[in-house]
């Protein structure tokens, strides 16, 4: 498991206990390593490799093909949009971050 891989799992462990909207918060409060501007440790792999390139994301968030060449977490079916689109302290964002804890990490 690379270091990005336990810092995605851990963030979104405390998001999901949290019900929290913003990823800055776990890493701010745990003295996370920088996330980049999109606070996403999946992205930091990638740009580690591959910059730039979501076709190498760790993570499948989609089983569809990428909509106007966005980002596969931004897919509507990804969990990742249905996190962001729902109310803060949600139960249902509670799970939706747990979820994402726990998916498949290719690699």
């Amino acid at each position: 498991m690379t270091e990005n891989e336990k810092n995605h799992r851990f963030m979104w462990q405390e998001l999901a206990k949290t019900g929290g909207r913003d990823k800055k918060i776990p890493i701010n409060k745990y003295d996370m390593p920088h996330a980049g501007s999109t606070c996403c440790y999946a992205c930091i792999e990638v740009d580690e490799h591959n910059p730039d390139n979501c076709d190498y994301c760790p993570i499948k968030w989609s089983e569809l093909p990428r909509e106007n060449g966005s980002c596969p977490c931004l897919h509507t079916d990804s969990l990742y949009y249905k996190w962001v689109t729902i109310a803060e302290g949600n139960f249902q964002k509670k799970q939706f971050a747990k979820a994402i804890s726990e998916m498949k990490w290719k690699g």
